[in-house]
């Protein structure tokens, strides 16, 4: 597993060390061409910011964005099927903020989980669950395990927030 960070919302570039921030960028571009969309996405983060950084080309705080964050927060979720997201924001308050609202109509309202050990169940489960044209899916809800596969991961911290892969 290896993990990346991001600053507020998902845009052009990542970073291994959050300490370099500024000087070793990844682009996301290489991210989503480097692993396959069968991989499992996991971010973990408060999603709150600014609206204008989700919507907006420029809304970023840190930097000029020339595309608004929701255009890379749609990008992974077309690439990866198995995607959730792990929310530290008491559930309570995830309708009175706006930019959790944002996030989870790009993602989809049911990916977004709170994080306790109830949602880290949920978020595991729907990461498991067949898809309809999942090569591996038998009866049932779950799938069997796919070789070789480890989960990308995205995250957050309170200053920054993080890639995992």
């Amino acid at each position: 597993m290896e993990y990346l960070y991001f600053h507020n919302c998902l845009y052009e570039n990542l970073w291994k060390d959050n300490r370099r921030r500024h000087n070793e960028k990844i682009p996301t571009w290489d991210i989503l061409n480097k692993y396959g969309s069968d991989y499992k996405v996991i971010f973990v983060g408060d999603a709150t910011m600014s609206p204008y950084e989700i919507t907006y080309p420029g809304g970023s705080v840190e930097h000029w964005n020339e595309e608004p964050g929701a255009a890379w927060l749609e990008r992974v979720n077309r690439v990866y099927e198995r995607l959730v997201w792990l929310n530290p924001t008491p559930r309570a308050h995830w309708d009175h903020t706006p930019s959790i609202s944002l996030v989870r109509d790009i993602i989809g309202p049911d990916r977004m989980f709170p994080l306790t050990i109830q949602g880290l169940d949920g978020a595991m489960r729907e990461l498991s669950r067949c898809r309809e044209n999942d090569p591996h899916r038998r009866r049932g809800r779950i799938c069997r395990r796919q070789p070789n596969r480890r989960a990308a991961i995205a995250g957050a911290c309170r200053l920054s927030d993080a890639l995992y892969l």
